[in-house]
């Protein structure tokens, strides 16, 4: 079963900003549903199959922090993932005098840190770009 993640219309009786399940859209109607919830059709994010360090599940969306490699002595970058065709890809990398071009799925699980996603942190990527940059400077 594939699963996705959405920011639904109204708010969660338990509060919860998120909703977890199974998709459904309503192309006629232009509307996108989790388990027959209405969710914002933008914020539909579909589970990569992956984990971070922390074990957070990453989806479509989330800004994730890595190490491009296993110790803190190399390059830290942010970047969004992102759905593309059957696969997934890291986009709009932040790097800042990066090692490796593109994190191989063991950086992802080992030394990845999810931050956020763009649905609610957006403003605040450039902050943690300053900060990467900031920490990059002394580094290889």
């Amino acid at each position: 079963m594939i699963k996705f993640r959405g920011m639904p219309i109204k708010e969660l009786a338990n509060g919860g900003k998120w909703l977890y399940g199974n998709l459904h859209i309503n192309y006629e109607d232009k509307l996108a549903y989790i388990d027959d919830i209405p969710v914002h059709f933008d914020s539909v994010g579909q589970y990569i199959g992956n984990c971070d360090m922390s074990e957070d599940e990453l989806y479509d969306g989330d800004i994730l922090e890595v190490i491009n490699g296993s110790t803190d002595d190399y390059k830290r970058f942010i970047a969004q993932i992102h759905r593309h065709d059957s696969s997934f890809n890291l986009v709009h990398p932040i790097y800042v005098n990066s090692i490796i071009a593109e994190p191989v799925p063991y950086f992802i699980r080992n030394t990845g840190k999810k931050l956020g996603n763009i649905h609610e942190h957006n403003q605040l990527i450039a902050e943690w770009k300053e900060r990467i940059e900031k920490e990059n400077v002394n580094r290889i």
